[in-house]
């Protein structure tokens, strides 16, 4: 194991701090430089340089310890050494503004045993050295270090320190960062970690979280909230439950005729055919509701011709409460029939049967019949259920 004397400031060292005190001058310093001279500790403080210097090493960091002492951190590595060698001394130099850069201070390895061997190639070996030496007057020591000095196990300490506790603007307010573009803008290479976290705590107000979903449908605030994926379901499962209400063939539902060509009113008409009906029984001619609702009724592609003069007619659906009627329609020849369609909405219970009937009020006229009284024109009746 290695041993040091304590730092013995050299006759220039000593100069340079009488100049520190005056306030002529600045203490930088600047390099340590190892030596496989081995020095008497008494010569120590005449040496103006040292011989056979192996290895150098730039200052890593410089603290101040009290009002009058400071310490200095540097590092060797055997990274570039091609042959081996015993450090018997270490120099520390600084920088005088009058003469240029002195050797500030010796320490002798008393010990023989600190042996710097050559890099191999596989494995790495290397020393810490850390010096503290009174400076007169630490106020006049310059802090600054070269940056292209090797960090010291203390440098990486320090970095792990300022990590456990990261002292970032935590205010949630970034300049330049008022929107999510501005947000993903803000991840560039270079970005210091305190910086980065400040920037990150000020992007999430623009990004997506369950705060501002949406899951109860009362919000009025367009723009603001997003709907939840849930609440979303809820609703498509509703919208779809009325579609599957509605969910009746609009077209050809219900196909009718009339049972009779003769003059008179409240004639049944009858179904020529129709199709398979959600919420109707159709058999016998008759239109039997299996579930009550409010439903909307139309009914169209019915002609009313009269053969001979002038006729008038028009049809009617009734159900078991109320009664409702088409368009009257008017007819002079079988060339110029009338078109009847009528509408409604009502509330049909289950079980409530809707009846079609005619009603023509002039000889030799038809409805459900085109041009010629033997052939019929398939009328249609609609179905929506509504609610």
């Amino acid at each position: 194991m290695a041993d040091f004397s304590k730092l013995i400031v050299t006759n220039k060292g000593k100069e340079l701090i009488a100049k520190a005190l005056a306030n002529a001058a600045v203490i930088t310093f600047t390099k340590v430089s190892s030596s496989g001279t081995a020095y008497n500790e008494n010569e120590l403080e005449i040496l103006t340089d040292l011989e056979d210097i192996r290895q150098t090493s730039l200052i890593s960091d410089v603290s101040l310890t009290s009002s009058t002492s400071v310490e200095i951190q540097a590092s060797f590595t055997n990274m570039e050494l091609t042959e081996g060698y015993y450090l018997r001394a270490l120099g520390l130099f600084a920088e005088d503004p009058d003469v240029g850069e002195i050797l500030y201070g010796v320490t002798s390895e008393t010990s023989g045993n600190c042996y710097i061997p050559a890099y191999n190639g596989v494995t790495s070996s290397g020393i810490y050295l850390q010096f503290v030496t009174a400076v007169g007057n630490a106020e006049n020591v310059s802090l600054e270090i070269n940056p292209a000095a090797i960090a010291t196990i203390k440098d990486i300490q320090k970095i792990e320190e300022k990590l456990k506790i990261l002292d970032f603007d935590d205010s949630g307010e970034v300049e330049g960062i008022t929107s999510f573009t501005d947000f993903m803008s803000s991840f560039v290479k270079g970005t210091s970690i305190y910086q980065f976290f400040a920037n990150f705590k000020t992007g999430l107000k623009y990004v997506l979280h369950t705060g501002k979903l949406v899951n109860s449908g009362m919000c009025e605030t367009p723009g603001e909230f997003a709907l939840d994926a849930a609440y979303g379901k809820t609703l498509q499962d509703q919208i779809t439950g009325l579609y599957s209400d509605i969910g009746i063939n609009l077209e050809d539902d219900l196909l009718f005729y009339p049972t009779s060509k003769a003059v008179g009113t409240n004639k049944k008409m009858g179904i020529i055919t129709y199709k398979e009906s959600k919420f109707f029984d159709v058999s016998n001619d008759k239109i039997v509701c299996k579930k009550s609702g409010v439903y909307l009724i139309f009914f169209e592609g019915i002609y009313f011709a009269s053969h001979s003069g002038e006729g008038r007619g028009y049809i009617k659906m009734k159900s078991n409460k109320n009664t409702h009627y088409s368009s009257l329609g008017i007819s002079v020849s079988d060339s110029y029939p009338d078109f009847l369609s009528g509408s409604f909405i009502d509330l049909i219970n289950e079980n409530d049967e809707l009846t079609l009937y005619s009603n023509i009020f002039s000889g030799n006229s038809t409805i459900g019949y085109n041009s010629t009284p033997t052939t019929p024109t398939e009328g249609k009746v609609h179905i929506i259920k509504v609610s």
